[in-house]
């Protein structure tokens, strides 16, 4: 199906790429072109609309975040780097997070992100 839309699409855009190109050579537009234009614009951004809704996850619960463990509590904040890049070692490219700067944080979210990241509860 996809490579039948996409083909549809290709069609379509030389088509109306073509005819762009003959109204611009012709140089005139009436209101019955311009108003055809308005409704075909129209119809592309409510097909190109109900796309993206399709596209988009559906509505996800927002969860509280658990409490942090006693065990990460009592864990300066040098001892919660090691236990984050001992994670991040052991897991390779099975972990992703966007925070690469740890200066930036704080020392519960260091300690939210390893609770999260740590699913065998090793690290507290």
């Amino acid at each position: 199906m996809q490579l039948e839309d996409d083909k549809n699409i290709r069609t379509l855009d030389a088509v109306t790429t073509e005819a762009g190109m003959v109204a611009m050579d012709e140089g005139t537009s009436t209101p019955d072109d311009r108003r055809w234009a308005r409704d075909l614009v129209a119809s592309y951004e409510a097909r190109i609309a109900e796309r993206r809704r399709n596209l988009s996850p559906p509505v996800v619960a927002i969860k509280k975040a658990e409490p942090i463990r006693p065990g990460l509590l009592a864990m300066s904040r040098d001892a919660l780097v090691a236990v984050l890049d001992r994670l991040t070692n052991a897991l390779g490219h099975e972990v992703q997070f966007g925070h690469r700067d740890l200066d930036s944080l704080s020392d519960n979210d260091l300690r939210h992100l390893i609770q999260a990241i740590d699913v065998s509860n090793n690290a507290g």
